[in-house]
């Protein structure tokens, strides 16, 4: 919220991977400066967060336009439709339509696939680690990066503004996105029917997998299932993902089962 009324140039934050099309998952030092902007006391609280939110977004889009490794496997329609089977199973009631809800996945899923890139698939606050003890740009790395895979450029920012460990608003997610098309030069409303579509694919496939972690003992992933139902009612309010509205909440439980 703050973000959204400050000026997002204002704090001269660093930019890791600007000026390289190596694909190198670090942050040159990003979480640090925050740090010390707020502890120099020489910018306001909008003014830092719209800076950082920028700095994402230019970091993201930078990540993107490099070219994409030849071992990077696809995660489009087929395989994000493969990668909801723990949703079904595990998170969804006995007898719902889920084969109407996966080929609906499917089907809406196949009309975004005009572009693909170098996705982290994992892309959130969580996976970024501050390392003193090395130098320059590896100071920051990106953790978890070894399910990289290629994909829709709506997933990763998906997965920074729909986090299941924190809320963000409406509000804040309709401005970022709206920063990042700016950025990419990309057609505000095709990314964001595309984004409401991966976001939706990755909460819901989300829920199966902490119904299963749950099943197997692991039930303190449940206590996010609240915000993750949230982020998905979000995604169905989009006109794209109108044909899934239905079958999908007559397929989801609520709660999660322990």
């Amino acid at each position: 919220k703050a973000a959204a009324q400050g000026n997002s140039r204002a704090v001269p934050l660093p930019r890791p991977l600007l000026g390289t099309a190596e694909p190198h998952f670090s942050f040159a030092g990003l979480k640090s400066a925050v740090m010390r902007a707020v502890q120099s006391g020489q910018y306001s609280q909008p003014d830092i967060a719209a800076s950082f939110q920028q700095a994402v977004i230019d970091c993201l889009a930078t990540l993107q336009a490099a070219p994409v490794p030849a071992w990077a496997v696809a995660y489009q329609s087929d395989a994000m439709t493969e990668a909801l089977d723990p949703a079904w199973s595990h998170a969804a009631r006995t007898g719902a339509p889920t084969a109407e809800c996966a080929d609906l996945f499917r089907a809406l899923l196949a009309g975004h696939e005009d572009e693909a890139v170098l996705l982290h698939r994992d892309f959130h606050a969580e996976n970024l680690v501050w390392l003193p003890e090395r130098d320059g740009v590896r100071r920051v790395g990106l953790l978890d990066f070894q399910d990289a895979v290629v994909g829709h450029p709506a997933y990763d920012l998906a997965s920074y503004l729909q986090d299941a460990r924190r809320d963000v608003s409406a509000e804040t997610e309709a401005w970022m996105i709206d920063r990042f098309c700016a950025v990419t030069g990309r057609d505000a409303e095709r990314f964001a029917a595309a984004y409401a579509l991966q976001s939706l694919q990755r909460n819901v496939r989300i829920l199966g997998l902490f119904a299963r972690l749950a099943e197997r003992g692991k039930t303190g992933y449940l206590a996010h299932v609240p915000r993750v139902r949230r982020y998905v009612e979000r995604s169905l309010g989009h006109p794209a993902a109108a044909p899934l509205a239905g079958p999908l909440r007559a397929c989801l439980l609520t709660p999660v089962p322990a």
